[in-house]
This record gives C-alpha cells, structure tokens and sequence, in this order.
C-alpha cells in the first residue's frame, strides 16, 4: 500500500512565518501598555505602588490576550503556531524588561508574568473558537 506524499503549500507557509515575525511587534509595545495601564492609578504624593502594578498588569493581560488570539487566528489557528507565537511576543517582552526597562526583570516579574497568562488564555481561546462545532441548518 503506499501513502500519497504530503506536499507543503509554501505561501501558507510563508504566511505562518510572517505571523509569527509579526508578533514581535507586540511584545515591544507590552511594557508601553504597562505604563499607561498603571498611569491613571497614579497619585501625586502617595504611595500607589500596588493600584498601579495591578492597573499594568491587567492591561497587559488584555492586550496580550488580544494580540495572542488575533495573530493566531490570523496564522490558521493550532496549538504550534499559537505556540510560536507567545515564544515571539514573550521573548520580545523578555528582552524589552531586561534591557530596556528601568529595574530589569527581577522588578518587571509581574507584567511579565502577567504577558505569559494572558498570551496563553489567547492560545486556549483561539483553539477553542477553531475547534466549536457550528450546527448544521437545512432548508426544506
């Protein structure tokens, strides 16, 4: 018995690729949509270091769920492309706090982990949009 060779369709491939080149973009923006999560919890003259690191953090939560969902959706959906692309926002993001950032990771731990939940809820949320079953409607 012999099996039909599988074939690769390289545009589709491509087109994963660049998915997940893509996704570097947002993993630079996620320490921006930290700061201007945290921003309006800010009080002159108190102490708000908690308000602010919770505001930031939920941001981040949204966005990266978001940009996770969207950008694998847009990459045909599946676990490994919605894989890769968390490694290319959260790497992105990993290297933004350790170099860029003020304090570094050990005093960006939470917005990053915080990036890390929320691009996998937007794993968990693509797949199971992909994966729902639509019922069938037939016209008599």
């Amino acid at each position: 018995m012999t099996y039909p060779m599988k074939t690769y369709n390289i545009p589709d491939l491509w087109s994963r690729i660049l998915i997940v080149l893509v996704s570097i973009v947002p993993g630079f923006l996620t320490s921006l949509v930290f700061i201007l999560g945290g921003q309006p919890f800010e009080v002159q003259g108190q102490n708000s270091a908690m308000q602010e690191t919770l505001g930031g953090c939920m941001a981040v939560f949204l966005f990266s769920t978001a940009c996770q969902f969207w950008l694998t959706r847009m990459g045909g959906g599946g676990l490994v492309i919605g894989l890769f692309v968390m490694a290319g926002m959260f790497g992105t993001d990993l290297i933004t706090c350790a170099h860029s950032v003020s304090g570094g990771i050990s005093h960006n731990w939470p917005m990053l982990v915080t990036g890390g939940i929320g691009s996998f809820a937007g794993i968990l949320l693509s797949i199971w949009r992909t994966r729902r079953k639509h019922p069938v409607t037939t016209e008599v």
